[in-house]
């Protein structure tokens, strides 16, 4: 055995011997247990059990270590519980009963000493063992109940009301005998027959003080039942008893109901007669919605008996006939039935329009003779009737529908005319509707002209139009100039389905006129719709027009945008698949200022160009207009979709101009999004596909060239700029730049000179700032005689130079000066020999 073994089993014994006092407070089984484990193992136990003993170790450590004891060495957590210890230790082996104790079934052997926390400790301490205790309680009922039984019929007072507070919480019919006996002995005096009653008074729900007498009178009565029952009787008494709390415990009541028998459907059946009406209700709409899966035709019966009462509230009639309909449909039952029409029928004239409501759709599941014929008779005596309007016009509204009465359109028409309510003439026009007779539009139409309600004038302008179709456009464009917005906007919609030229031009000329944005937007739908090419102006005006414009500001008016919107999908949707009618929309957008109509003109022209498989060359002009466009209003993700696609179309064709351009507008939009690398690629590739010409293709190059040296490729960037036969004043000073940093100093340098020497005066502030770059590059050369004299030569500092620029000329001419005091010029030379020109040779450097 190595040395470091050895070392490791001398400690392991070491560490038994210490804790040898207190394995023997376990007992001899726990002790036997500990002589016969591996050293090893009797380490680890130890190391464990002192993790939990240290106080000045941190809490989740003192857990972990009675989390691991718990499993291995109860025994050793119930003896820490019963001897002193302090308070970070007891709240340790709580926390850990309360984590790990509902797996581990041995917990339950230490509930006597937790129950001894609670009035040992308190506080704390104390509440800690109490939601402990009913953890465990929850996790092994049949080891614990018996251990709190017997601490409550022990001599210790204490642990006895310990005890009793836990067994409270519970809410346990079986706690209930051991504090009837615990009241019986004290006689009803003392704190614990206060804390027993009080924990009867919590499980039982009523209360009976400290007589130990009438609670068991009370508890002999409650022989079988479960504590819910027992609640709700004790509920129920309580509202015959206290009329002040009444409505509190219907409440209750009711919420226990749905509690418990919100998924038993024989308590549900039974429900139906309860004496409370919200109960009634809900167990109706709770078996309505369970009827997939239940069986409810034993609610049927109790249904009918209860709705022939007449003494149902009409929240409980609605419900009872829904769940009526669900048993009905569940059996499938379409058939007549007497009663069962015969209920429907009397609650049409029901006060409620909801019951009305149920009625009517119960009645259009069951659309039998009688049904129909009661409908029908309802309608004719409507005027002498006391419904209110909204139950009238439901009962009219029954007249189209499923049900189709056609013999009521006669009333339907009496009523249109006659009917002071505007919701039952409503209700008429829309039953009208049904009805696809010649001569209802007549009618329809009067009501658009002449209703004195505007809901009216609304639905019949819709309705004419499903009833006559395209004779119905004489009638509609009449109402196109009726006073409120509503009608005008329907109207308009009714047009948009309805074939027509006369539609059209009707619309056209109205929208000149109409101010309202709604009504402008609910026409120019409709001009869509009809797709008449003779609109395009005219939905390109609404599009440029001030109040579309404004839809791009702040504080958009969601109309002014719903406007905007619709002219565009209507300019979709009249111009179609035409490449010529979009040329037209986009000459109208262009210069028009409006970057974001005129980019939705060029993309639908060029979906149509690519659609009709028009020449190559046409379709990559498209694309470059369009890509242009969208460069202008920074929609440079679109720049780059729209080129990159012209790009992947003319690849491998020669001889296509565009295709430079459209490589040259996506390298400047990725480069306006930061992506220098793609950027350079994407502008050499217009370099070398050979469309750019002149100022464009010198601009291109010199762009390159910048997005190079910004992606840190130096050598490319030089490289761009050394093949061109003549560079630009620009172009010399950014070669220079890139020189510059690849620590190229003399051709730096040289051109920097060719820049001064080609192009004196062009730029006073780029001038300057060359002359200071070329003077700090022969410094660094070591030729400060050079230096003096480019700075020499040049003219005066720029009026707009920058503080910094002003500090640069200043420290060089410091440096030049102290390199003249450390290498003094040679005897017979001049300051300005060689003429001091920026482009010399020899002694210029």
């Amino acid at each position: 055995m190595s040395v470091v073994a050895s070392a490791a089993v001398l400690l392991a014994l070491l560490a038994l011997q210490v804790a040898r006092p207190l394995l023997q407070e376990q007992g001899d089984a726990t002790t036997a247990q500990a002589q016969g484990a591996d050293q090893g193992a009797a380490a680890q136990l130890e190391a464990r059990r002192q993790a939990l003993v240290d106080h000045g170790s941190e809490q989740p450590a003192r857990v972990g270590a009675a989390i691991d004891l718990l499993g291995s060495d109860p025994a050793f957590l119930a003896a820490r519980l019963g001897a002193p210890a302090g308070p970070e230790v007891l709240s340790a082996i709580l926390d850990a009963l309360a984590i790990r104790g509902p797996s581990e079934p041995r917990s339950a052997e230490m509930v006597t000493e937790v129950l001894a926390l609670i009035p040992g400790v308190g506080g704390e301490i104390g509440g800690k063992a109490l939601r402990t205790l009913r953890i465990l309680d929850a996790a092994y009922p049949e080891q614990t109940r018996p251990r709190l039984v017997a601490a409550l019929r022990g001599e210790d007072a204490a642990l006895a009301e310990a005890a009793i507070r836990v067994l409270a919480l519970t809410r346990d019919l079986k706690a209930v005998p051991p504090l009837l006996d615990l009241l019986a002995q004290t006689g009803g005096a003392g704190p614990l027959a206060e804390a027993a009653a009080a924990a009867l008074a919590g499980i039982l729900g009523t209360s009976f003080g400290a007589d130990a007498a009438k609670w068991n009178v009370f508890w002999q009565g409650c022989a079988g039942k479960t504590r819910e029952q027992i609640l709700e009787e004790v509920l129920a008494a309580e509202r015959v008893n206290h009329a002040g709390v009444v409505e509190r415990k219907d409440r209750e009541i009711i919420r226990l109901k749905r509690e418990i028998d919100v998924g038993d459907r024989d308590a549900l059946l039974a429900d139906l007669q309860h004496e409370l009406r919200d109960v009634r209700r809900f167990a109706a709409e709770a078996l309505a919605r369970g009827s997939e899966d239940w069986d409810v035709s034993g609610a049927r019966p109790v249904i009918l008996g209860r709705l022939e009462s007449g003494s149902e509230p009409s929240d409980v009639i609605v419900a009872f006939l829904k769940l009526l309909c669900a048993i009905d449909a569940q059996a499938e039952a379409s058939g007549p039935d007497v009663r069962r029409d015969a209920l429907i029928v009397s609650f049409f004239s029901s006060p409620s329009p909801e019951v009305v409501v149920a009625a009517v759709e119960a009645a259009e599941q069951f659309p039998v003779d009688q049904v129909r014929t009661a409908i029908l008779d309802a309608v004719r005596e409507l005027s002498r009737r006391p419904l209110t309007p909204a139950a009238r016009s439901i009962l009219v509204k029954a007249c189209g529908g499923k049900l189709n009465l056609r013999e009521a359109r006669d009333q339907l028409v009496a009523l249109l005319s006659n009917d002071e309510s505007g919701d039952v003439r409503l209700a008429a026009v829309g039953a009208l509707g049904s009805f696809r007779m010649p001569d209802t539009a007549e009618y329809l139409a009067r009501a658009l002209r002449e209703d004195s309600d505007w809901r009216v004038r609304r639905k019949a302008a819709s309705e004419l139009a499903a009833v006559a179709g395209t004779a119905a456009v004489e009638h509609l464009l009449r109402g196109l100039e009726d006073p409120r917005i509503e009608v005008r906007a329907e109207v308009a919609a009714a047009l948009s389905g309805l074939d027509g030229e006369q539609a059209a031009v009707a619309l056209v000329a109205r929208l000149e006129k109409e101010k309202e944005v709604t009504v402008r937007t609910a026409i120019v739908r409709a001009l869509g719709s009809l797709g008449f090419p003779q609109a395009l102006d005219a939905l390109c005006a609404v599009a440029l027009a001030r109040d579309a414009a404004a839809a791009n500001g702040p504080g958009v008016d969601p109309a002014v945008l719903a406007l905007q919107l619709a002219a565009q999908k209507a300019l979709q949707q009249v111009a179609g698949d035409d490449p010529a009618r979009w040329g037209t929309v986009v000459a109208r957008f262009a210069g028009s200022g409006r970057r974001d109509l005129e980019q939705f003109a060029l993309a639908e022209q060029l979906r149509t160009l690519v659609a009709a498989r028009a020449p190559l060359e046409t379709i990559l002009e498209a694309r470059l207009a369009l890509a242009g466009a969208a460069f202008a209003a920074g929609d440079f993700d679109a720049v780059e979709r729209v080129a990159a696609e012209g790009l992947a179309e003319a690849e491998g064709v020669s001889g296509f101009g565009p295709r430079s351009e459209l490589a040259a507008l996506r390298g400047r939009a990725l480069r306006e999004k930061g992506e220098h690398g793609a950027a350079a690629a994407s502008l050499e590739q217009a370099i070398t596909l050979g469309g750019l010409v002149g100022a464009g293709r010198e601009e291109i190059v010199t762009l390159a060239a910048a997005e190079h040296r910004a992606a840190g490729n130096l050598e490319r960037a030089i490289a761009i700029l050394g093949a061109e036969e003549v560079l630009s004043g620009e172009q010399l000073l950014l070669l220079a730049s890139c020189l510059k940093e690849a620590q190229s100093g003399r051709e730096a340098a040289a051109c920097l000179r060719d820049y001064l020497a080609r192009f004196p005066g062009e730029n006073a502030a780029a001038e300057f700032g060359a002359r200071l770059d070329l003077a700090e590059l022969l410094l660094e050369q070591g030729d400060a005689v050079g230096a003096e004299r480019v700075l020499q030569a040049g003219a005066a500092v720029p009026a707009g130079a920058s503080a910094g620029a002003r500090e640069r000329l200043r420290a060089l001419r410091q440096r030049i000066a102290e390199a003249a005091k450390a290498a003094p010029r040679p005897e017979g030379g001049q300051a300005g020999a060689g003429g001091g020109s920026p482009g010399g040779t020899g002694d210029d450097g």
